[in-house]
C-alpha cells in the first residue's frame, strides 16, 4: 500500500481538478451552489474554506472530499472526469 500525504492546501487542488474538467469558476459555483464570489476569494487565497465548502465543490466537480485533502504519490487524479 503506498502511503498517502495529505495535502496542505486543498484550494489549490480544486482549482488544479476545476482546470482540468476546462470547467469556469461560474459553473463550478452552478454545480456546487457555493457563490461565484466565494470561489475566486478561495482561490486568490483572500479567504479561508470551511469543511462544509469543500465539500459542495468537491460535489461540483464530481470527487470526493478526499480527492482534495489527500496528495496521490503518482500524481493522479481518483475523480471522476
Amino acid at each position: 500500500m503506498t502511503p498517502q500525504v495529505v495535502n496542505q492546501n486543498p484550494v489549490s487542488k480544486l482549482r488544479m481538478e476545476r482546470l482540468r474538467r476546462g470547467m469556469r469558476q461560474r459553473e463550478l459555483a452552478a454545480a456546487s451552489g457555493v457563490t461565484l464570489s466565494h470561489i475566486s476569494r478561495l482561490e486568490l487565497r483572500q479567504s479561508v474554506p470551511q469543511i462544509h465548502t469543500l465539500h459542495r465543490l468537491a460535489r461540483g466537480l464530481g470527487i470526493t472530499d478526499l480527492n482534495l485533502i489527500i496528495e496521490d504519490p503518482a500524481g493522479e487524479s481518483r475523480g471522476q472526469p
